[in-house]
């Protein structure tokens, strides 16, 4: 019995951590994010799959030599597309955290449009 007991309060604390570093809250069982955080993740996960397919276009092109410039334009529309959608959403953010996380979203797309230039 206190084996059982042991195994359910190891079982409790290691859900309590684990919500503690993933969201930064003590709960055992973690709150679902606002609508408005679940579409800045989404925004933000699309945002880091362009970037890979454009770095990936680019080290196709130095290996075989082939022209990806048109690769490369198609990104770059969708990530304009993508910051579109993402200074939309900023504006009507409340949460600050959330926010600060749209903001720096923001900052890395101007970034990466930037270095396409």
């Amino acid at each position: 019995m206190k084996k059982l007991l042991f195994f359910v309060v190891a079982a409790v604390l290691a859900l309590v951590v684990f919500n503690y570093v993933k969201t930064g809250t003590i709960r055992i069982i973690p709150a679902k994010p606002a609508p408005a955080s679940q579409q800045l993740d989404r925004l933000s996960e699309q945002f880091h799959a362009l970037v890979r397919e454009y770095n990936n276009a680019g080290r196709a092109a130095s290996v075989s030599g082939l022209d990806t410039s048109y690769d490369a334009g198609a990104v770059r529309i969708k990530v304009l597309t993508l910051k579109q959608e993402t200074d939309e959403l900023a504006v009507k953010i409340t949460n600050p955290a959330v926010k600060e996380d749209a903001q720096k979203l923001q900052a890395e797309m101007e970034h990466f449009l930037q270095q396409m230039q």
